[in-house]
């Protein structure tokens, strides 16, 4: 059997845009809601940030950064 190359140095991708929001942004959720909302939560508690989300009219949801 042979051992798999390790690679190292590759950035974990970001599922959600947290990290190029500012205040007032927002986008589209395509995920679970719940999952978005702890994801943000989480992000926003390490860097200082705070997000919402909401349902629209049209029944996407949306998640806003707000500080």
């Amino acid at each position: 059997m042979t051992m798999p190359h390790i690679d190292k140095g590759v950035p974990i991708p970001n599922r959600f845009p947290f990290d190029k929001m500012e205040i007032g942004d927002s986008f589209v959720i395509t995920t679970k809601r719940q999952t978005a909302s702890v994801a943000a939560r989480r992000y926003g508690d390490k860097h200082g940030m705070r997000f919402i989300t909401r349902q629209m009219p049209d029944g996407t949801i949306r998640c806003w950064r707000t500080k």
